[in-house]
């Protein structure tokens, strides 16, 4: 089996309370099932998974992603506390992906954040693949 990276990340990047990410073994596509989507495509694929469950295997959600968790690894790993301690307190609370945002770019440490968050996504992406013997492409 194999699939193309890009479209494994893109998922992850993409995926929400709302979306799931199938990677159908025979197709070797990645596949998205939206919840509440009624349309005759979703349909079939919702029944598609449903009766031929074997042939999927379901990409990490919103959770085994964590992104939250993420945030905390980045300040973390900075060297100056007067940044973590900015940061760390934009994330406690309601609002917590808004104002963590916010504060990255009044340190200037958006591009840092971003390539963090690319490798974290690198790294899950890597791992399920491996998991579930799959080759990236």
């Amino acid at each position: 089996m194999r699939v193309k990276l890009n479209d494994v990340l893109e998922a992850l990047d993409f995926v929400n309370d709302e979306t799931q990410y199938y990677y159908n073994i025979k197709t070797e596509q990645v596949v998205m099932l939206m919840d509440g989507m009624n349309d005759e495509e979703d349909a079939e694929l919702r029944d598609d998974i449903d009766e031929n469950y074997e042939d999927y295997i379901v990409l990490p959600g919103k959770y085994e992603i964590n992104e939250y968790a993420m945030m905390e690894n980045f300040i973390d790993e900075l060297n100056a506390v007067d940044k973590q301690d900015r940061l760390y307190s934009a994330i406690r609370s309601k609002g917590a992906f808004r104002r963590f945002k916010d504060s990255l770019f009044d340190l200037g440490l958006e591009k840092n954040w971003y390539q963090f968050r690319d490798d974290a996504y690198l790294k899950i992406a890597t791992r399920w693949c491996e998991e579930n013997i799959i080759e990236m492409i």
